[in-house]
C-alpha cells in the first residue's frame, strides 16, 4: 500500500560547487505531499554538524573498541506544531510548503570528510511525527567547506632533506641522497617542483621513486589510530652504479584530494611526500616531506605573506628520525598546536654536497595533541525565526537542489 505521506526537501544552491561555509545562509523548503487528510503532531527540520571516530583493536580473546564524537552545532526549527488541546493539526490532502532558513555558525569548524575510521558530516533532517505512528524521517547530507587554513608563511619556504646509507650483504657500498622541495603547501592539481641529487656508490643500479601518501589520524579515549594511503606515485630516472645524478621534476598533485585540516579534535588529515631509492633485498633509504593541501583562497593568502627562512623540514631513515606518517613525527609548520621547526642558521645547506645536510631538529612532544572542546550549553542552539506557511506547490523552484523521498510508516526511523 503506498504511503499517504511524501517528503520533498529542497535547499538553495549558493555556488557551483554546491558547498557551504561558515556564516552562510542555508535556506530552502519542505514540501509535504498528502494523498489523504492527515493529522500531524509535529514537523521539524534540523541541521547537525558532528564528527565521529570508531575503530577496534583485536588481540587474543579480547577486542578493544575506541570511539569518540564531537558535535559542532545543532540547529532545530519547528515548521509545524499544534496549538490546540488535541495535540495535532489536521492537514488536508494535497501539497503543503514550509520554508526554512538557517544561518550556519561563524565559528571555525572543519570541512566535510569521510575516512577509514571516522567522518565529519553535516546533515539536513526532516522529522514528521503523528499519533500512534513511528516518526517518518529523512535526511540529506550537505557539503561543508571550512574557511580555516594553515596560515604560517613557513609553508611557502623550501623543504630540504638528506639521507645516507651503507649496505654490506646482497648490495654493497654506500648511497646518499639530497632532496629539495620548493614549498610545503599545494593546491589540488598544482605542479610541485622537486630536485633530487643522488650519489650511488653501491654495486647496483638503483631506481629513485617518489610517492604521495595521505595520512589520517584518529583520536579516541587517549589512543591514536593512523591510516596511511598512497594517492600518487612517480618514478625518476635510474641511477647507475658509481654515478652522481641530479634531476629536477615537475610533479602534479592529484586534482581530487581532500584538503588538509587540523581544526578537528578527533580527526586530522595531512600528507607526506616520500622520496626513496629502491634497493633490492635491503631497507630503502628515504626522505619524508610533510605537506598540506590547501584551498585556492588559502594559497593566495600564503603567497602574499613574507618569506621566513626554514632550511630544514624533512625526515628520513638515515638517522633516528621517525616516520612522518606517525603521530610522533616532525611537526608540520603552521599547523595548529604544532611547533615550527627551528634552526640556528637561516642559510640552506650546501645542496650540491652529498650527505652533508645537518641533522634535523624535531619536536619530541606529540605534534598532533587532541583538543578538548568546551561543553555546549542549550543556549548555544539556535532556532530559525521563519514563520511556517502553507500553500500549494506544484513544481520545484529553479536554483534549488531537490531531494525527494517516499517512506511508509514501517520505514520510519527513530530520531537521533
Amino acid at each position: 500500500m503506498p504511503s499517504p505521506v511524501r517528503f520533498c526537501l529542497l535547499y538553495n544552491v549558493i555556488n557551483e560547487q554546491n558547498t557551504f561555509r561558515c556564516g552562510d545562509v542555508l535556506g530552502g523548503k519542505v514540501i509535504l505531499q498528502l494523498t489523504k487528510d492527515t493529522k500531524v503532531q509535529e514537523l521539524v527540520i534540523k541541521v547537525r554538524g558532528r564528527a565521529k571516530v570508531h575503530w577496534e583493536v583485536q588481540s587474543i580473546g579480547v577486542n578493544d573498541t575506541y570511539s569518540a564524537k564531537d558535535e559542532y552545532f545543532r540547529l532545530d526549527h519547528i515548521l509545524l506544531r499544534p496549538s490546540n488541546a488535541e495535540g495535532s493539526v489536521a492537514l488536508s490532502a494535497g501539497s503543503h510548503m514550509y520554508p526554512f532558513k538557517f544561518r550556519l555558525p561563524k565559528e571555525d569548524i572543519p570541512s566535510s570528510f569521510k575516512g577509514s575510521h571516522g567522518s565529519i558530516k553535516y546533515t539536513l533532517k526532516v522529522i514528521l511525527r503523528r499519533s500512534w505512528r513511528l516518526p517518518i524521517i529523512d535526511d540529506v547530507e550537505i557539503i561543508f567547506q571550512s574557511k580555516a587554513g594553515v596560515s604560517s608563511p613557513r609553508l611557502m619556504t623550501p623543504h630540504y632533506g638528506s639521507v645516507e646509507k651503507k649496505f654490506s650483504v646482497f648490495t654493497s657500498g654506500r648511497v646518499s641522497m639530497n632532496a629539495r622541495l620548493d614549498k610545503k603547501a599545494y593546491m589540488p592539481g598544482e605542479a610541485m617542483k622537486i630536485t633530487v641529487e643522488t650519489d650511488n656508490c653501491s654495486s647496483r643500479e638503483l631506481a629513485v621513486k617518489i610517492s604521495l601518501e595521505q595520512v589520517q589520524l584518529y583520536f579516541a579515549e587517549g589512543e591514536t589510530k593512523t591510516s596511511t594511503t598512497r594517492v600518487a606515485k612517480w618514478m625518476l630516472k635510474p641511477v647507475p652504479t658509481n654515478t652522481q645524478q641530479s634531476l629536477t621534476e615537475m610533479l602534479t598533485i592529484p586534482h581530487d584530494l581532500p584538503l588538509s585540516f587540523f581544526n578537528c579534535s578527533i580527526i586530522r588529515l595531512h600528507y607526506v611526500l616520500k622520496v626513496y631509492m629502491d634497493v633490492p633485498y635491503a631497507a630503502d633509504p628515504w626522505i619524508g616531506f610533510p605537506l598540506v593541501i590547501v584551498s585556492e583562497d588559502c594559497a593566495r593568502t600564503l603567497a602574499t605573506k613574507p618569506d621566513i627562512p626554514t632550511p630544514f623540514g624533512a625526515v628520513g631513515n638515515g638517522s633516528e628520525n621517525s616516520d612522518p606518517s606517525s603521530s610522533e613525527s616532525c611537526p608540520l609548520d603552521g599547523a595548529p598546536d604544532m611547533l615550527p621547526l627551528h634552526s640556528s642558521s637561516s642559510t640552506p645547506p650546501a645542496f650540491n654536497s652529498f650527505g652533508q645536510c645537518p641533522p634535523l631538529l624535531c619536536n619530541a612532544a606529540d605534534p598532533f595533541p587532541p583538543q578538548t572542546c568546551p561543553e555546549e550549553s542549550q543556549s548555544d542552539y539556535q532556532e530559525c525565526p521563519c514563520t511556517p506557511q502553507i500553500e500549494p506547490k506544484t513544481h520545484p523552484v529553479e536554483g534549488v537542489f531537490e531531494y525527494c523521498s517516499s517512506l511508509t510508516d514501517s520505514e520510519g526511523k527513530e530520531p537521533q
